[in-house]
């Protein structure tokens, strides 16, 4: 029972270091993406937001916060990690495209993207749990197929020649042989169980097994 218990867990530790790997990968393409957008946006934002004059309302804030390329990265991408508009109330006043402009990226560039490496891990996950699935599938499927084979070879060992019959007393002489062929595939049952398989098997009390 220990060992089934340490296998159950060690299942749930791949599970868990997987999800750990398709995190990585999605968070490093996402913020490939991220950036290229932020770098975008940047350049939009310092040749028009960045370069108003002075003698707007707000505009050494503006200046502050756009006034390069690498200011407005550096403020977008904070954004994006801490979306506060608060802090933006001084420079947005009398700009209305640019207060939807950071409205929108902070929906799509923030929570956006957390919604979207949930999504790419989720869906990776998913399909990695489908492989699986059908991996242990057709494993099943050719066990059963061996298995089935294996029985096979034992029952026309203990039928006559010609014979398609063979009796309940030849078939329980091989109880240990076909325990032992369980085993290999992993399957346990006592050789009390299965002379009661040979019992019913038995289905017209005959004494004899087709």
């Amino acid at each position: 029972l220990r060992i089934f218990r340490l296998v159950k867990f060690a299942n749930r530790l791949y599970v868990l270091a997987y999800g750990f790997l398709l995190a990585a990968v999605a968070i490093f393409w996402v913020t490939l993406f991220m950036v290229f957008v932020i770098y975008v946006c940047s350049i939009v934002l310092a040749r028009t937001v960045g370069q108003m004059s002075t003698d707007d309302p707000g505009s050494e804030f503006v200046k502050v916060r756009f006034g390069s390329i690498r200011e407005s990265m550096f403020t977008l991408f904070d954004l994006s990690a801490k979306p506060n508009l608060q802090e933006f109330k001084e420079g947005l006043y009398g700009r209305p495209l640019l207060a939807v402009f950071l409205v929108l990226f902070v929906a799509f560039g923030s929570f956006g993207m957390v919604a979207l490496l949930t999504g790419v891990i989720s869906e990776a996950m998913f399909e990695k749990n489908l492989a699986k699935i059908e991996g242990e599938r057709v494993e099943r499927h050719a066990m059963f197929k061996e298995l089935s084979n294996t029985a096979s070879g034992i029952f026309e060992t203990m039928t006559q020649a010609g014979a398609s019959e063979a009796t309940q007393v030849d078939l329980l002489k091989t109880l240990h042989v076909v325990r032992s062929a369980l085993e290999d595939y992993g399957l346990t049952c006592t050789e009390e169980e299965l002379a009661k398989v040979i019992m019913l098997a038995d289905t017209d009390c005959s004494g004899t097994v087709d």
